[in-house]
């Protein structure tokens, strides 16, 4: 099993869970994005009488909640310099620029995840949760992996009109292949030309945990 994080655009703040739908495992009998399949050990199904079960064929998860391993992702600025850190917000409100302290210390954790390099000044070493081809297979390079950390990233998105946006397949195992450097870059400009479209027509967002 596996967790990924998700960012939902939508026009509402409501309509989030809509966009999801599609895309979840679980689906209704009859619904659009359902798929009958026949089988003869199966039960008889109850709307087209016919021995089989349904399917969702563009699936992406079982199951998901809000916020989850990434509640707190989207900042926003309030008054009197006050930070919040929400699981939704309108894109208006939300803090994207690149926290430049995240992004030198990213670009350190690249060199000690991936060739052991000692972190400069006598920082602590962060804990190595995954192997090195982790990085490689999830980021590309070095260069990605600190403008993803330093910057709002998530592993996919929707966008407001529903369209489901990664950079390769998600399975329960993880990434469904290795990702190349062109699979993260053009990712990572899908999702900055989103947060870009998301801040001029006033978009919301919803982050999301879901589990494949």
């Amino acid at each position: 099993m596996a967790h990924f994080s998700v960012a939902v655009f939508s026009r509402k703040p409501e309509e989030a869970a809509g966009l999801m739908l599609p895309y979840d495992l679980r689906v209704t009998p009859g619904a659009p994005h359902a798929l009958f399949q026949d089988h003869p050990k199966a039960r008889v199904d109850a709307l087209t009488g016919r021995p089989g079960f349904w399917v969702n064929p563009q699936c992406r998860f079982d199951w998901y909640n809000v916020g989850g391993r990434w509640a707190g992702m989207l900042r926003v600025n309030g008054h009197d310099g006050a930070v919040f850190h929400v699981n939704q917000a309108r894109a208006n409100d939300c803090d994207f620029s690149c926290d430049m302290e995240k992004y030198e210390r990213a670009k350190n954790y690249w060199n000690f995840f991936l060739y052991g390099t000692p972190i400069p000044g006598g920082e602590r070493a962060p804990v190595l949760r995954y192997k090195p081809n982790y990085y490689l297979d999830r980021f590309g390079n070095q260069e990605q992996y600190a403008r993803a950390q330093a910057g709002f990233h998530t592993d996919t998105f929707i966008d407001e009109d529903g369209v489901w946006h990664e950079p390769v397949r998600f399975l329960h195992t993880g990434p469904e292949h290795p990702m190349t450097e062109e699979d993260c870059a053009r990712y990572l400009g899908e999702m900055e030309r989103q947060l870009k479209r998301a801040v001029d027509e006033w978009l919301f967002i919803t982050v999301c945990d879901c589990h494949i």
